[in-house]
């Protein structure tokens, strides 16, 4: 039927009476009530929505004796599952019934530690999914890294050169999804480099070293020295390992090379020492 304005004629079903029309009667027709149930899940906490047409919502359960009277509720429940949800809606027409299936399962808060944010090239870091939840998913990104990507929960990786770097784990189970990032720095170590010259049991040292700030030198005789080029005389002729520790503000460096160190002497013929003769000789000499 169509909404308007209607007359009722009354016919009677013999002679005995005449047709008698009626007034003007204003017909209304309503729509049943509908609606279309939808849902948004986070972790244990769902958000639901009537979206409804002609009606009202009556009552939305979520399980036995947990309901709400909400257009638009929200719900956590008690664990991860599937649950059966119910919403009856009503107007002047009656009530409609929509059941709805929704799956929920345990949240995933990404969180990432690492055996340490800081160090010298090549820096290696050893990086541990510590996520909260149940993990189906797991992607990490390293910038600058070796390997750029992972998906083991534990992966060793290999910052070869210098700068700041954004590592970021995206985690997920199918239903929820988390990401984080953790920061990576990695410092300019120094380059410890130099050369020797000895004479006799002294030796001299020159530093060539770059990017460093500080010096430690080890004689391998158990003296050592901080001096920039030093030079040392060991008591005894022997091979030592001379090691440079360079260091800066953050790295520290070790090189080391063997020296041998002895006495400086000559033997020389004396005056006189060898006798030869006849003298003046010829074709044959005694010595």
């Amino acid at each position: 039927a169509t909404a308007g304005f209607y007359r009722i004629l009354i016919t009677p079903d013999n002679d005995c009476f005449d047709t008698a029309p009626s007034t003007q009667i204003l017909l209304t027709v309503l729509d049943l009530a509908t609606a279309t149930p939808s849902f948004m899940t986070d972790g244990l906490n769902v958000n639901f929505f009537a979206n409804l047409t002609n009606g009202n919502v009556l009552l939305w359960t979520f399980e036995p004796g947990q309901s709400s009277s909400d257009e638009n509720p929200s719900y956590t429940f008690p664990s991860a599952g599937t649950y059966p949800v119910q919403l009856v809606i009503a107007n002047a027409c009656g009530e409609q019934v929509y059941e709805i299936m929704v799956t929920v399962s345990e949240p995933v808060v990404a969180s990432v530690s690492a055996s340490s944010q800081e160090g010298c090239a090549p820096f290696i870091v050893v990086f541990e999914d510590q996520t909260a939840g149940q993990v189906t998913e797991r992607n990490w990104t390293f910038p600058g890294g070796d390997p750029a990507t992972s998906t083991a929960s534990s992966p060793v990786v290999t910052f070869a050169e210098p700068g700041v770097y954004e590592v970021i784990l995206e985690v997920g189970n199918g239903t929820n999804s988390s990401s984080t990032t953790i920061t990576i720095e990695v410092f300019t170590p120094p380059s410890p480099v130099f050369s020797v010259s000895s004479d006799g049991l002294t030796i001299n040292l020159l530093n060539l070293s770059t990017g460093a700030t500080s010096f430690v030198w080890n004689f391998g005789d158990g003296n050592t020295s901080i001096e920039s080029n030093p030079s040392h005389t060991y008591e005894n002729a022997g091979t030592y390992e001379v090691t440079l520790n360079a260091s800066n503000d953050q790295c520290a460096v070790a090189h080391g090379l063997t020296v041998t160190v002895g006495p400086t002497s000559t033997s020389q013929a004396q005056p006189n020492a060898i006798r030869i003769f006849p003298n003046p000789a010829k074709d044959i000499i005694q010595v």
